[in-house]
């Protein structure tokens, strides 16, 4: 069963690169050079799109990795697969208007199709942390190590330090606003990491993750999202098993008001969108990807809540699937909003990624019963 998620997941993450790097599918009838060139990696922006197209390619890896049970053959087919891929892409991007193939992205993009499957290939080789015992303390399962690696994903993007002088001396001026939307984000989602990772120290990294933005390029620490960070680790520890069930109910009625937001409904109607990442084109990478990651997080923790309370694998799909559907409908009506298919996507993705995640971890299995000292029989298990 996890090489057939693992497949599924690996055919749906391809159609989206194909779909993603081919947009809006616009052709020339004369290409615009005979070949592809290689750009110089030299500025900082060069080097983030490099390494976002690591980064970009790198899910295809692991998947096409898991997909095989011959993991040797998988990574090697993966890394194929992501190659050829490349090429093409980039070859066929030749012929369109508005886009650039070159070898630069065909490298990255293939070295993050091997980094991923290689990825793959020693956490299922060595069992996730080789040479750690079951109790550590830097252990982690592999749906908390989901939820944690979201989670540094959307705060932390795109990574690139920016420790300049100016950031030392006017610290306190570089600040983030107060705003109730980080503090409320932040509580709900470090609770549900919190649930999540239990008392693995990875939970420091990904609390410092919210202090170091104050050092990252494009990111401002805010004092907000701190507070509710701190507050979602004490709620979280405090309230144990019975904070993770309120958390299951909590999570889905947040997403409810994240989709109803702000609240002000107007007669002018605004046509949903059915192009998924439509405004992935209208918006700068650097401002689009936190906002992707941030809702991926979002959907996973929802899915993730509903499954720790008890509510069955479907419906913890279902239950968020119907708050998006009534959600981007009524966004056709709201002020600020715009209402697309984009969200859907993202939810799919979350609940691919549960899924393929939470097959990888152990299953227990219970001790046999010892048999009785005077008959010798085996006591039966009711």
């Amino acid at each position: 069963m996890r090489h057939s998620r693992a497949k599924i997941f690996f055919l749906l993450y391809l159609c989206a690169i194909i779909y993603l790097s081919l947009y809006p599918g616009e052709f020339t009838l004369r290409p615009k050079m005979d070949r592809l060139l290689w750009v110089p990696v030299v500025g900082r922006r060069q080097i983030l799109d490099f390494v976002l197209n690591v980064l970009f390619y790198l899910p295809l890896g692991v998947a096409g990795c898991l997909s095989f049970r011959r993991r040797g053959l998988g990574l090697l087919t993966a890394v194929v697969v992501g190659g050829c891929l490349s090429w093409t892409i980039e070859w066929l991007q030749l012929w369109m208007p508005f886009r650039f193939g070159n070898l630069t992205d065909l490298v990255s993009n293939t070295a993050g199709t091997l980094l991923g499957a290689s990825l793959a290939f020693a956490a299922s080789r060595w069992n996730w942390l080789p040479g750690h015992r079951a109790d550590s303390l830097w252990q982690l399962k592999p749906t908390p190590s989901l939820l944690f690696g979201l989670w540094i994903l959307w705060q932390t993007f795109p990574f690139v330090p920016a420790a300049q002088l100016v950031r030392l001396t006017g610290f306190f001026t570089l600040l983030a606003p107060w705003a109730w939307l980080p503090l409320i984000e932040a509580f709900l989602g470090f609770a549900a990491l919190r649930f999540a990772v239990g008392r693995s120290l990875w939970i420091w990294v990904a609390y410092a993750a919210i202090p170091a933005q104050a050092f990252l390029l494009e990111r401002s620490l805010s004092p907000a999202a701190l507070c509710g960070a701190s507050l979602g680790w004490i709620v979280a520890r405090l309230t144990g098993s019975a904070g993770l069930r309120w958390l299951g109910f909590v999570l889905p009625t947040w997403l409810l008001v994240e989709e109803l937001r702000p609240f002000s409904f107007t007669g002018q109607f605004s046509p949903l969108r059915w192009a998924p990442f439509e405004t992935w084109y209208q918006a700068t990478s650097l401002g689009y990807y936190p906002i992707i990651f941030g809702k991926l997080f979002l959907y996973l923790s929802v899915i993730w809540a509903l499954r720790e309370r008890g509510t069955t694998p479907s419906w913890s799909v279902g239950i968020p699937a119907a708050i998006l559907l009534g959600g981007e409908w009524a966004q056709q009506y709201l002020v600020g909003r715009t209402p697309e298919s984009t969200d859907w996507i993202l939810l799919a993705a979350a609940a691919a990624l549960l899924a393929l995640f939470s097959r990888a971890e152990p299953v227990r299995v219970a001790a046999p019963a010892a048999p009785d000292r005077a008959t010798g029989a085996v006591p039966r298990r009711d």
